[in-house]
């Protein structure tokens, strides 16, 4: 075991540092632990490599100075493009050295720190690397205990950022951080998608959002599953929907929307001919509000996704929905609709 501890990523690491040109992608999944030695090893081998364009350390039980040690060479490194360090124990320290890598690294695209313990603190040191970063289009920092403070550092930067395009803050603590994220979202033009599901939003934090949406024009994804979105709230995103041009997925599912909130949305939609894609599992409405989504479908041709979840005693208008869906007469509606945009030639 202490020879498979001690070869474990050599032979990679040696490929790296002789920049071997078929080795793009190095991903490990779990099951050995990287050693500071390793981490060394392999910091030293990414500042000579010019080929690998995808790291993947998934549970590897990198701590902050296994982390400081990779953050050596990804300052100097000029092909890599992804790296993933979910599931490890970075901390505060190996934030703070990845928010160095940020302010220097201009090839980084997509930043994977998913189920790390990176605290407010940590959190406070990569926004503000972010905001003079240009480079990065997607961060994950999903299962990560980011709570107000951090929400709040993380809305001003993305307030300033012109190129990240991908947020994903699920399964946080926001909470009245979520203020702060709806009104850098007001201005922000470069966000596409934004993940906050699976944290408590009721009240001022989702109002703020629904208003967000009304003033954004970049936004296409927004995931808010098990937010504990009440009727009010509903209410406020389906007035939102009906100003809102550009979104065109939205998830709700395992909120308890009920039948009132789903008839706003469903009304809504009916002025809204962008979304195309809406989430409404297990959202707590019966026949009222499953007849007002037949009653949208037969009028909005544009949602070619509908997904809910049907008892028994409405398996009738949930086959009448999926009917509604499949009839080729949207898909030629959509065609249509999608030609009379589309600006004459000269």
């Amino acid at each position: 075991k202490m020879a498979e501890k001690m070869s474990y990523l050599l032979p990679e690491i040696i490929r790296l540092q002789r920049n071997d040109s078929s080795l793009t992608v190095l991903e490990r999944d779990g099951g050995m632990a990287l050693r500071l030695s390793g981490a060394e090893k392999l910091g030293e081998a990414l500042k000579v490599n010019t080929f690998l364009t995808k790291l993947t350390l998934k549970m590897s039980q990198i701590d902050e100075e296994q982390t400081v040690a990779l953050a050596e060479g990804l300052k100097v490194n000029k092909t890599l493009t992804q790296l993933s360090l979910t599931a490890n124990d970075i901390g505060r320290g190996g934030a703070g050295a990845l928010a160095d890598v940020l302010r220097v690294n201009t090839t980084l695209k997509n930043l994977d720190l998913s189920s790390q313990n990176l605290t407010d603190e940590g959190i406070a040191l990569l926004a503000e690397a972010l905001k003079s970063n240009t480079s990065l289009v997607e961060l994950d920092l999903s299962h990560g205990w980011i709570q107000a403070a951090g929400a709040q550092a993380l809305a001003d930067a993305i307030a300033l950022h012109t190129s990240l395009a991908y947020l994903d803050l699920k399964f946080n603590c926001v909470g009245a951080g979520g203020c702060a994220l709806a009104r850098a979202l007001e201005t922000c033009t470069s966000l596409r998608t934004l993940k906050l599901g699976m944290q408590e939003l009721q009240g001022e934090p989702m109002l703020a959002l629904a208003h967000a949406l009304t003033l954004n024009t970049s936004l296409i994804e927004l995931d808010l599953r098990l937010c504990n979105i009440h009727i009010d709230e509903a209410v406020a995103l389906a007035r939102a929907l009906t100003v809102n041009t550009t979104l065109l997925r939205l998830n709700l599912n395992f909120n308890p929307l009920c039948d009132e909130g789903v008839v706003a949305l469903a009304d809504a939609l009916k002025l809204n001919d962008t979304l195309s894609e809406l989430w409404l599992v297990k959202c707590r409405f019966q026949s009222i509000g499953f007849l007002a989504l037949v009653d949208l479908l037969k009028t909005n041709y544009m949602i070619t996704r509908l997904d809910i979840e049907v008892s028994p005693p409405l398996i009738a208008i949930h086959q009448n929905i999926r009917a509604l869906l499949e009839d080729p007469a949207r898909a030629a509606a959509r065609a249509l609709a999608h030609a009379d945009t589309k600006p004459a030639r000269e």
